[in-house]
């Protein structure tokens, strides 16, 4: 299977404040949540966002997640968010 990969930085604190800093320097607010798993807030590149977008299987790619080179999981994209009038992604949920 033909996987996308990302990598991301997992984040210390949440909410709409720190999320609305993320998103002025650049980066995209993301949770990467499973059965059995704790959610596991993080920052994401949105070039790497655009990468899995471009990707033959678009959004239903299955992506392998890289968190700061100390775990890797296998994600897929559920949910994201994007700007009504600019039409860019903002808010990715893994």
């Amino acid at each position: 299977m033909d996987f996308v990969k990302v990598t991301a930085t997992p984040r210390k604190t949440s909410g709409k404040n720190e999320a609305r800093r993320l998103r002025a320097s650049g980066s995209i607010p993301a949770i990467a949540y499973g059965k059995g798993e704790p959610a596991l807030a993080l920052t994401v590149s949105p070039k790497a966002v655009s990468n899995v977008f471009t990707h033959p299987l678009g959004r239903n790619s299955v992506i392998e997640l890289d968190i700061e080179g100390s775990e890797t999981l296998t994600v897929l994209l559920t949910d994201y968010q994007y700007h009504p009038v600019r039409a860019s992604c903002s808010t990715p949920t893994s």
